[in-house]
C-alpha cells in the first residue's frame, strides 16, 4: 500500500516537472522528415539510450502516443510506466533479468497489431550504451525498421553516478530531438552479422548524440 502511494506520488511529480521543462523549452526536431517517411509505411521501432529516455517521453506526437515501451519488473520500473501512462502512451513489462521472453514477445505482437515499440536499448542496467540482443531479435523477426533516436539539453541535471549517466533537463532549456536513417534487418542473421548490426546501431546512436550535443551548446558533449 504505501509503496504504490509512494509510487504514484514521485509518477506525478516527475510528470508534473516534465511538462514544466517541456511548456519552458525550445523544442528542436531533426530527421523528422525522415521518420515521418518511414512511419507512413508502418510502424517503427525506436531505438534509445536509456540514460536519454527521459527528454523522449514528451515527444508528444502522433507517433508516440501509438507506441508501446518496454519497460522492466523492478520498482523503477513501476514508476516509469506509471509516468509514460501518465503521458498517453502505454507499456509492455519484462527485462532480461525477468520476463524477458514474454517482453520480447508481446513487443513482437504489439508491433504486428500496427503499434510503433520502443526500446531503452541498453537497459535496464547495462552496460552502458550497449545494445541488448531483444532490439536485434525484435527486428529482424518483424522486419520492422530500426528508428535511432537521441535527444540533447542545452541546461540539464546529469547523474553521472547512474549507471546510464542519466540527465533531466531544466526548464527554460533548448531541447534537441534527432532521428537517423532507418535499419532493416534480414529475417536470418549468422552471428556475425548481428554484431556488425549492433555495433552499426550503436556507432549511429552515439552519432545522433554528437549532433544533438552540438546543436544543444556542447562541443564536448552534454555529458563530457
Amino acid at each position: 500500500m504505501w509503496k504504490s502511494l509512494k509510487t504514484g506520488f514521485f509518477s506525478f511529480l516527475i510528470s508534473f516537472l516534465m511538462r514544466i521543462v517541456y511548456l519552458t523549452s525550445r523544442k528542436i526536431y531533426l530527421g523528422k522528415d525522415i521518420l515521418d517517411k518511414t512511419a507512413s509505411k508502418g510502424p517503427v521501432i525506436f531505438v534509445i539510450w536509456h540514460g536519454k529516455f527521459f527528454p523522449f517521453i514528451k515527444f508528444g506526437s502522433k507517433y508516440y502516443r501509438h507506441t508501446r515501451i518496454l519497460t522492466s519488473l523492478s520498482d523503477d520500473g513501476e514508476l516509469l510506466s506509471k509516468i509514460i501512462r501518465n503521458f498517453g502512451a502505454d507499456v509492455i513489462r519484462g527485462d532480461e533479468r525477468r520476463g524477458g521472453v514474454k517482453g520480447l514477445i508481446d513487443m513482437i505482437k504489439i508491433y504486428k497489431k500496427g503499434w510503433n515499440i520502443l526500446f531503452a536499448a541498453d537497459g535496464p542496467l547495462g552496460p552502458y550504451q550497449k545494445l541488448k540482443p531483444g532490439v536485434i531479435s525484435c527486428a529482424s523477426k518483424t522486419g520492422g525498421p530500426i528508428m535511432p533516436v537521441s535527444c540533447s539539453a542545452s541546461r540539464a541535471f546529469i547523474f553521472k553516478k547512474a549507471w546510464d549517466k542519466f540527465f533531466f533537463a531544466k526548464p527554460f532549456s533548448k531541447l534537441v530531438v534527432k532521428f537517423g536513417e532507418p535499419v532493416y534487418l534480414p529475417g536470418k542473421m549468422t552471428e556475425k552479422e548481428i554484431i556488425e548490426a549492433s555495433i552499426k546501431i550503436e556507432k549511429t546512436i552515439n552519432n545522433l548524440t554528437h549532433d544533438c550535443d552540438k546543436v544543444a551548446g556542447h562541443e564536448k558533449g552534454l555529458i563530457g
